[in-house]
């Protein structure tokens, strides 16, 4: 009469395949769960930055520093995604927004503060000026 089950030879090799895989497969997981924050991070600055030119047309100039997120209608503090945190800074022509994963650390950086976007008025491009996952960064212009 044949015996039912696993040999432990068979479960050793099946427990190997298995952690071969998850070691690609977890740091993949990681870089795209941040892939995904960074999605959100960038539809929030544009979000501010259509809010910031719907008041410039309408008053002639960006709101001042001081008041900018209620008059906005932005909460303060201005957090986006579970780990961002912004910050606007404004004069009557221009205007920097600037996300930060100061709120919460992100899963793929050693650090809080280690990822940072930003958007400036007189350039249409975001910028990552910090980068937790790969390292590339842009310059400011």
């Amino acid at each position: 009469m044949k015996k039912r089950g696993f040999s432990l030879i068979e479960l050793m090799v099946v427990i190997g395949i298995i952690s071969i895989v998850a070691v690609f497969a977890v740091p993949a997981m990681i870089r795209n769960r941040c892939k995904a924050d960074w999605s959100e991070v960038q539809s929030c600055m544009a979000d501010a930055s259509i809010r910031l030119e719907n008041f410039r047309t309408n008053h002639g100039r960006y709101p001042d520093n001081a008041d900018v997120l209620n008059l906005l209608g932005l909460p303060d503090p201005y957090n986006c995604a579970a780990h961002y945190q912004g910050a606007i800074r404004t004069t009557n022509t221009t205007y920097v927004i600037t996300f930060s994963d100061t709120q919460n650390k992100l899963s793929c950086s050693d650090d809080a503060g280690d990822d940072e976007w930003v958007m400036i008025n007189t350039s249409p491009k975001i910028y990552h000026t910090k980068n937790s996952v790969d390292g590339r960064v842009d310059v400011l212009p």
